[in-house]
């Protein structure tokens, strides 16, 4: 059976939440049947690099600049090359552009944006929504906004207008073996309190 080709974009894949969650599903897709490629826009970040020196493959530095244009078709080139049948990007602005972009022109049937985020701090200390009237369009020409919870989704449709339709729910979770002292009471069940 031929694997199945994922290409995730992202700006970088340094020290955040998103990424740590982002990198531990990949890490858990069996490599039997899936093929995962990272492209950075810029530099792997200490997240990027680990997912590198084990194994995953792709390059980083796909932009010279933010906002680079010909970072679009060095991303086309190379999923042209790979032929993903799913371009996975972060909700980092450059990579939802430009990575969309690439995917457009390389003809990827599917695309999926994951959000992480309820909002974004601007320069003046007001908080705008995760997905502005420029993004909303873009959503458009994606399969799904990937939510991280069910509230999540709630606020991407009721704030950003995101149609529910358009909106999947991956749940984020952590690996509770990594955590036996704390979340495990003496009978050996999970504490939730």
């Amino acid at each position: 059976m031929e694997k199945r080709r994922i290409a995730v974009v992202a700006s970088t894949f340094g020290v955040g939440g998103a990424e740590i969650v982002t990198g531990n599903v990949l890490r858990r897709l069996p490599k039997d049947r899936y093929d995962v490629r990272l492209f950075f826009l810029h530099d792997a970040g200490v997240i990027g690099r680990d997912l590198f020196a084990e194994g995953f493959t792709g390059a980083e530095h796909m932009c010279r600049y933010r906002r680079d244009p010909a970072g679009a078709l060095r991303l086309a080139r190379s999923f042209s090359s790979f032929r993903p049948g799913l371009f996975w990007s972060m909700d980092h602005m450059d990579a939802m552009w430009l990575g969309r972009g690439a995917a457009l022109i390389a003809g990827t049937p599917a695309s999926v944006i994951a959000s992480h985020s309820t909002g974004l701090v601007g320069a003046n200390g007001r908080t705008r929504p995760s997905f502005g009237s420029r993004e909303r369009v873009l959503v458009e020409f994606v399969t799904r906004v990937i939510a991280v919870s069910r509230t999540h989704a709630r606020y991407l449709a009721q704030v950003t207008g995101l149609p529910h339709e358009r909106i999947a729910v991956i749940a984020n979770g952590i690996d509770l073996s990594a955590w036996p002292a704390v979340l495990r009471t003496s009978s050996g069940t999970a504490n939730c309190e």
